[in-house]
């Protein structure tokens, strides 16, 4: 059974609270526009340290396509549009990048899971899943494609210590 837990993201007690008696923790936050939120990586911390207190070992993180440095999969206008959005971004790619590596420093049994565009469009029912996944300007993927997969992770998980791409 997959449950809704909300909670305070800045208060350690009630994030440990909200933890304690789950079978995995899926982590599905980050800025809205215009990204100036920067938040990302401190929730994150707060999150593996509560996870290691209570005993949780599973933790699925969502980020972005965009987010991790440079990669072999991305076509050269995505390289471009990264390059923009680090220099018009920077604190929040910063943010985002250090919410990568905490969770690839945590020790837990995690996965990493970088969605290109996110549209509302209906589910398609399929997405493609790779660490390799070639990302394009035209990559997108519905919420609710990307709201399967994120379950699907947590509850029989494929991608164990790995940053996977996907697009619907």
């Amino acid at each position: 059974m997959v449950e809704t837990r909300p909670g305070d993201l800045g208060d350690a007690d009630h994030v440990r609270d909200t933890i304690a008696g789950t079978l995995a923790v899926c982590c599905v936050f980050g800025p809205r526009p215009p990204h100036t939120d920067v938040f990302c990586a401190r929730a994150t911390e707060l999150i593996v340290d509560a996870m290691r207190r209570v005993g949780v070992r599973r933790l699925v993180c969502q980020t972005g396509a965009m987010i991790g440095g440079e990669v072999p999969n991305w076509t050269l206008p995505v390289r471009l549009m990264v390059r923009l959005f680090m220099r018009q971004r920077s604190a929040v790619a910063a943010d985002r990048m250090r919410q990568e590596e905490l969770v690839k420093e945590s020790r837990l049994e995690w996965t990493l899971v970088k969605p290109p565009r996110l549209t509302d469009s209906p589910a398609q029912g399929r997405v493609a899943a790779g660490v390799d996944l070639r990302i394009g300007l035209l990559s997108k993927i519905s919420r609710t494609d990307l709201a399967s997969f994120l379950v699907a992770e947590c509850v029989a998980p494929r991608y164990v210590n790995q940053a996977v791409y996907v697009t619907g």
